[in-house]
């Protein structure tokens, strides 16, 4: 499959993250995500990062990132990791800011998304005394 904006490294790559990772939806796929730029990319700019752990199709507009796809389309969109060690997740979120996004936006994260459950534990522990 050709798989627009995206060089065949990336493409490799992606694939290499879909096979192993633990938390995936059919929203994950390439195949989808290439559907979604087909029909709503007008506009917006397309980047791909990735660390050892983590791999995040972003879409930009405004100074604005999120996950390739939409809020109103999208059941469940999260980034792709390979397990659930989080100690590279912040070297990803640099990753992301260093293309000088003022917002990152996550939407449509499933509730059981140990992105979610990392996140809240993380700032739960900053806010209790």
């Amino acid at each position: 499959m050709e798989f627009f904006l995206a060089s065949s490294d990336i493409v490799n790559i992606w694939e290499s993250f879909l096979k192993k990772s633990t938390e995936k939806t059919p929203y994950d796929q390439m195949i989808w995500k290439n559907n979604w730029i087909n029909h709503f990319s007008n506009g917006y700019k397309f980047e791909y990062l990735y660390n050892e752990d983590f791999f995040v199709p972003l879409k930009i507009k405004d100074s604005i990132a999120s996950i390739i796809g939409d809020k109103d389309i999208v059941d469940y969109n999260n980034l792709l990791s390979i397990n659930q060690n989080f100690s590279k997740f912040e070297e990803i979120l640099d990753q992301v800011f260093s293309l000088n996004i003022k917002i990152f936006q996550i939407f449509s994260i499933s509730e059981n998304s140990s992105l979610i459950h990392y996140y809240v534990m993380k700032n739960c522990k900053k806010n209790i005394p």
